[in-house]
């Protein structure tokens, strides 16, 4: 019975892909699935390390990291990470970054990063931040199949002098209104459909406001998305 009720979750989850439906809906649906996986995977006999068999560890393992994935983003969307904020200066912080990502992005990206002079320090998790970047990059590279522009910035809010904004944009294949509007809903993506997909900017989203802040974006589709994280200002934040 229970593989009967997972399978209409799964058809019930496939055809809401594209309907409006409530966040809560999304992560509730999406987690089944999930759930359906790793049910799957614990039908496996437990390893022995000793046993020597090496087909089954090999079988198991990427399951239990995409499980602790799973939990990660979850949490990050949940605003339920344990996080240890401190002042950051946003040009240091933004130039390691990009460092790090001449290694992982295609080649034929050029990466920019633009930090306005008076910009102030952040108050955020410093690893959390990174993170949170990464998940957004790794969206702009898919947007960006044959390589493309990638430019980090960093300014004061001039709206709202509390917050410092960062700005991760690409000149990809962009996203419709409808798209974009959903986004960062748990588990809603345009990609091949996957019990383990579409959380990324949904955790984005999570530790921005779990950081005091929020997230928003801008996409039109033909000209790029632009993802900002408006986060506090040390100055202003609480400690």
């Amino acid at each position: 019975m229970g593989s009967t009720i997972l399978g209409g979750l799964t058809r019930k989850w496939a055809s809401m892909a594209t309907q409006p439906v409530d966040p809560e809906i999304d992560l509730a649906v999406g987690a089944s699935e999930a759930v359906k996986e790793l049910l799957e995977f614990m039908g496996m006999p437990l390893v022995d390390d000793s046993s020597g068999s090496s087909e089954t560890s090999r079988r198991q393992a990427p399951i239990m990291r995409r499980g602790d994935a799973l939990a990660a983003v979850v949490v990050a969307y949940a605003q339920c990470q344990e996080l240890s904020p401190e002042a950051l200066e946003v040009l240091p912080f933004l130039n390691s970054f990009a460092s790090l990502l001449w290694h992982t992005v295609d080649r034929r990206t050029a990466i920019t990063v633009d930090v306005e002079r008076d910009c102030p320090a952040l108050f955020v998790d410093a690893a959390a931040l990174e993170d949170a970047l990464t998940r957004i990059v790794g969206n702009a590279q898919s947007a960006m199949p044959h390589g493309g522009r990638l430019m980090l910035r960093g300014a004061l809010d001039r709206q709202d002098n509390r917050f410092v904004c960062l700005d991760v944009t690409d000149n990809g294949i962009g996203m419709s209104p409808a798209v974009a509007k959903r986004a960062a809903s748990p588990f809603f993506t345009t990609k091949e459909a996957s019990p383990f997909s579409g959380m990324g900017l949904s955790a984005v989203a999570g530790f921005a406001a779990q950081s005091g802040g929020h997230m928003s974006i801008s996409s039109a589709v033909g000209r790029g998305t632009s993802i900002r994280l408006s986060l506090p200002a040390v100055a202003n934040s609480r400690h």
